[in-house]
């Protein structure tokens, strides 16, 4: 089974951990930081405008960054197989010579290292040819693609590790002054773009990997013989969280967790020691008070009062 990947516009909801742009972008000072999601959310298809994205580099082979997407927490697995895309997009003169550009990377659960590059980009030549990589972008929008089979680099993921897409285009002449523009996305009640160049209807965008995807728990591991009041906070983090509690964990510790609106399921694993107490709060990023959390039952023991926390007995 395939993963489809939708690609929103800004309507205020975040990526969900602040990742580095990768390097085939020559310019990034205009690109939105935006969640990934695999199912659609309520943001209606709109293009930007092109002068949000210009050329102002003298160089061949000119990479501006429109959008990077973060998506959530994934298992730890090897992502590989193939992927396609579809963008409806533009050019505002026939010399900005710009076609689509996508990039697919994967980094770590807070974004601040890169794992690896899935798909570096493309640097084939412009052309008017349909349905392939490099196709021309027009001056009046309409969806150019990454046509399926075209191959990702194998690469092994860790656990919380998240998948980054970066959408934007490359000018492939030496023209400055022109500008490209795109249309992102991803309203419930609009159907998708099939995978064809040249379709001017406002549908909405996507990437699609031919693998199947596994999205996991974040681990948060307690270090050993915690002292009593211990905390480990995990900012930003979309549920589920696994917290890991090591070896003779001492009674009071604690895990503050600050989670997107998203539920967060909280476990421990192992069951905690005998009359340990592990203290659980979860607040909602953009909630106005702080809201409970689900935790689910220990291998052993009982579970008592969630929202305030887990105490594990005989």
């Amino acid at each position: 089974m395939a993963t489809r990947i939708y690609l929103p516009r800004w309507d205020g909801r975040q990526a969900p951990a602040t990742a580095g742009f990768g390097a085939a972008w020559d310019r990034t000072a205009s690109a939105w930081r935006l969640s990934a999601a695999t199912t659609k959310g309520a943001t209606t298809p709109l293009s930007t405008t092109g002068t949000d994205y210009p050329k102002d580099g003298p160089a061949a082979g000119y990479n501006v960054l429109q959008a990077q997407f973060v998506s959530a927490p994934l298992a730890a697995q090897t992502i590989s197989g193939t992927f396609s895309a579809v963008v409806r997009a533009g050019e505002s003169a026939s010399a900005a010579d710009a076609s689509l550009q996508v990039v697919i990377r994967a980094v770590s659960a807070d974004g601040g290292a890169e794992r690896g590059v899935l798909y570096p980009g493309h640097t084939a030549a412009l052309t008017a040819t349909a349905d392939v990589i490099g196709q021309e972008l027009g001056t009046t929008a309409a969806t150019r693609i990454v046509p399926a089979g075209t191959a990702l680099s194998p690469l092994a993921v860790q656990a919380g590790d998240r998948l980054v897409v970066e959408l934007g285009v490359r000018f492939h002449g030496t023209n400055t002054g022109v500008n490209a523009f795109m249309q992102l996305g991803d309203a419930a009640a609009t159907a998708d773009h099939t995978l064809t160049s040249g379709a001017t209807t406002s549908l909405c965008p996507w990437v699609e990997l031919t693998a199947d995807l596994v999205f996991g728990p974040v681990p948060v591991d307690l270090a050993p013989a915690a002292g009593s009041g211990t905390a480990v906070a995990v900012t930003p983090t979309a549920g589920p969280v696994t917290v890991n509690l090591a070896p003779a964990v001492g009674a009071g510790a604690a895990v503050a967790l600050t989670a997107t609106p998203s539920p967060v399921a909280v476990a421990l694993v192992p069951a905690a020691g005998i009359g340990s107490a592990v203290a659980v709060r979860v607040r909602e990023r953009f909630a106005p008070r702080p809201q409970a959390g689900t935790v689910t039952r220990p291998a052993s023991g009982t579970v008592a009062r969630p929202d305030r926390g887990v105490v594990v007995r005989p």
